[in-house]
């Protein structure tokens, strides 16, 4: 008896947990796709110059780097090696008294410092321009992932006038289209003041003088009023 009420209540535990499992996949079927459509190749193509920019960015910095370095070596090896013709030649100049041992030592140790700073500084400049390209690539990449989520997120476009066209699009091309609007144009309605003629649209607003622009004739069996207008504009079918 005990055993039966066990299994009874081991099969309505798998019947729950089935349904229960059941909703989740259904809910997470049933969630929206958020992601707008994009042609085919369109974000691959961005991925790819964004890869190509990152090392053509990375080997500039490199041969920038290294330009440096032998720059700093260059400039402290020529100072050396004029220092040693001076002290070799025993003076700075034919017409004036010759260095001492303790000069010429002095002199090649400023040499072997200026030798030491110039290394140092080319290190310095060489380590900026690895800086600089790391951060170039670092914005390129940036503004790759900024631009596929501008195609793919299908609220970016919602509240914009101006939209970005995935056609023509890539890295270095921004193609954008206008969105048409939604609100119809107000338009002024010109009829004549016997109300028996067809009004007509027109964009212009009426404007009558009260001095100049009323005049009474007299014909047949009645007066007619004609008002003149000035009407700014073209008359819209």
């Amino acid at each position: 008896m005990v055993d039966q009420k066990l299994r009874v209540k081991a099969v309505l535990i798998a019947a729950v947990a089935g349904m229960f499992c059941g909703a989740v996949s259904k809910s997470f079927a049933a969630a929206p796709d958020r992601k707008a459509k994009v042609p085919a190749g369109t974000l691959e193509l961005i991925r790819y110059q964004a890869e190509r920019a990152k090392e053509h960015a990375a080997a500039v910095g490199s041969a920038a780097s290294q330009a440096e370095r032998e720059k700093g070596e260059l400039q402290g090896r020529a100072e050396k090696e004029r220092v040693e013709k001076m002290t070799q030649s025993g003076s700075v100049r034919p017409d004036v008294t010759p260095l001492s041992p303790a000069e010429s030592a002095a002199m090649r140790e400023r040499a072997e410092q200026y030798a030491e700073y110039a290394r140092r500084l080319g290190e310095a400049k060489a380590a900026q321009k690895e800086r600089e390209a790391e951060e170039k690539s670092a914005e390129l990449q940036r503004q790759a992932d900024e631009l596929e989520n501008q195609l793919t997120d299908e609220n970016y476009n919602r509240n914009r006038d101006i939209k970005l066209n995935p056609i023509g699009t890539n890295l270095y091309i921004r193609n954008y289209s206008r969105i048409p609007s939604t609100i119809k144009p107000m338009r002024a309605q010109a009829a004549s003041l016997s109300g028996t003629a067809t009004s007509q649209q027109t964009s212009a607003k009426l404007v009558t003088d009260n001095a100049k622009g009323l005049n009474r004739k007299t014909a047949g069996q009645g007066n007619q009023i004609v008002r003149k207008t000035n009407v700014r504009g073209e008359l819209l079918p």
